[in-house]
């Protein structure tokens, strides 16, 4: 990764107030918080893409990643107003 840019989900705000990250907690997805890292940072960099996402496209970005509690439809949710909060 020499010469790469790294961003974890630290880096995405000291505070908490990435959109992705308030979207997240506005919509309340975590349960078991488990998967929420990846969720939220495939989120992020899917919208750094596609600013502004269909509901077919949301569900498409987010489909590699697992969710053990099934709060895929919050997640989904928690994106698009991420989107709406980015935007």
């Amino acid at each position: 990764m020499e010469g790469k840019s790294i961003t974890t989900i630290e880096g995405l705000s000291t505070d908490g107030t990435h959109p992705v990250q308030e979207a997240w907690k506005e919509i309340d997805v975590p349960q078991c918080g488990y998967c929420q890292a990846g969720q939220i940072m495939t989120a992020s960099a899917f919208l750094e893409k596609n600013p502004n996402p269909s509901s077919d496209e949301i569900k498409n970005a987010m489909n590699g990643n697992i969710c053990r509690c099934a709060s895929y439809s919050r997640i989904n949710e928690a994106v698009a107003v991420a989107a709406e909060k980015m935007n």
